[in-house]
């Protein structure tokens, strides 16, 4: 299952003290064809995802793919972390799509717990991130 939206609002903290992913509205079956896919834009005219968590390989208008969830789960455990919203600073769409075309990402030096850095600087990394 791809979820296509993970970020930290997607998550929820249950009584029983477990973290559960939530919104699976944009979730589809790994093997499932693109053509069965449901429309990635809104009615509003926007994405169906979070462009703020998404990597640079990532097209706008095509089905998320696994990789493309680790990438959003790594830019949402340094979120946790630091308490910052990734790339707060660029508001415009258009102008953020292009500043992580570039591979640019987060500041990791932020998160100070060596394991957690180093994780997602990996998959970070796998993304097309230059970190």
């Amino acid at each position: 299952m791809v979820h296509g939206d993970i970020k930290p609002a997607n998550f929820l903290i249950c009584q029983d003290g477990k973290i559960r992913l939530c919104d699976f509205e944009s979730a589809c079956p790994e093997d499932e064809p693109v053509g069965l896919w449901g429309p990635l834009i809104d009615d509003l005219g926007g994405t169906a995802f979070t462009v703020r968590y998404q990597n640079k390989h990532r097209e706008q208008y095509v089905p998320p793919a696994r990789n493309d969830g680790w990438y959003a789960l790594a830019i949402s455990v340094w979120e946790l972390y630091t308490g910052k919203t990734p790339f707060e600073s660029i508001a415009d769409t258009g102008e953020l799509r292009d500043h992580l075309r570039t591979g640019q990402t987060v500041d990791l030096a932020e998160v100070k717990d060596s394991e957690t850095r180093e994780w997602i600087r990996k998959i970070l990394r796998e993304g097309g991130a230059l970190v």
